[in-house]
């Protein structure tokens, strides 16, 4: 693919499992393949830099959940997220935002979390909605 990085790596706690795919939509490179990497081991991960990327991945097939950053241009984060959901009405949506989360509601489709984050928190809230 030319377009994302892929990794899908068979879980080791769960190697005869069918492993749930996510796509991560990322702009920074390091924060993309660190997330990337960590997650390949329970997911797997197909890790995009822009909108039209992630597009893409969306078209070709279900993806399972969405790991998605506000830092986006131009609310490419909502446009993922509306485009994920229409596509397919059981994704699971995690924005990862840079400011506080705190006054807001964690209900509907898309769950947020506040940078920064360790990835074992991110691992904890992706398994608890899928």
């Amino acid at each position: 693919m030319n377009y994302s990085d892929a990794y899908c790596e068979r879980s080791t706690s769960h190697p005869s499992s069918k492993l749930h795919r996510l796509l991560i939509v990322e702009p920074v490179r390091l924060l993309r393949w660190s997330l990337s990497r960590y997650l390949s081991q329970w997911f797997c991960v197909e890790a995009v830099a822009t909108t039209q990327e992630a597009e893409q991945v969306l078209d070709a097939g279900d993806v399972d959940a969405v790991l998605v950053s506000d830092a986006l241009p131009r609310d490419g984060a909502h446009y993922v997220e509306t485009r994920a959901s229409r596509l397919n009405t059981h994704v699971r949506i995690v924005r990862m935002v840079s400011v506080p989360v705190s006054f807001r509601k964690q209900v509907g489709p898309v769950r947020h979390i506040e940078k920064p984050f360790e990835l074992g928190d991110m691992k904890k809230l992706l398994q608890e909605i899928i």
